[in-house]
């Protein structure tokens, strides 16, 4: 859960590949717009935890090959549910910002006005 809330954290405010904007948090608009983000992310860490918990209450029943990791590998329950956590930190990553991006642009629009 730590690490996956440094990695959302990181991600949602720093400026990225492809020229993304940073969202600085000494920004109005970011800050008007954090507690609608913790409150999000406190879903998303709930989502997260059914889905490992979930996932390890099914664990027992699943074939031994689907737990037992390879000589080198990770078995595949271990990479299915750590594709599972990447796939929601980037919904969530991806939300954010878009959340961040209107934000910025509302106010932006005010502005001119």
């Amino acid at each position: 859960m730590l690490i996956y809330t440094a990695a959302v954290a990181l991600y949602t405010f720093s400026r990225n590949r492809n020229g993304a904007q940073p969202f600085l948090l000494s920004c109005p608009v970011v800050r008007r717009q954090l507690p609608r983000l913790i409150r999000r992310h406190l879903g998303f860490l709930a989502a997260l935890f059914i889905a490992q918990t979930t996932a390890l209450n099914l664990r027992p029943n699943l074939p031994a090959h689907w737990i037992t990791p390879s000589s080198r590998d990770a078995s595949p329950f271990a990479l299915i549910l750590g594709v599972l956590c990447l796939c929601l930190a980037i919904v969530q990553i991806l939300t954010n910002r878009s959340l961040l991006d209107r934000a910025h642009n509302s106010a932006q629009l005010k502005s001119t006005l």
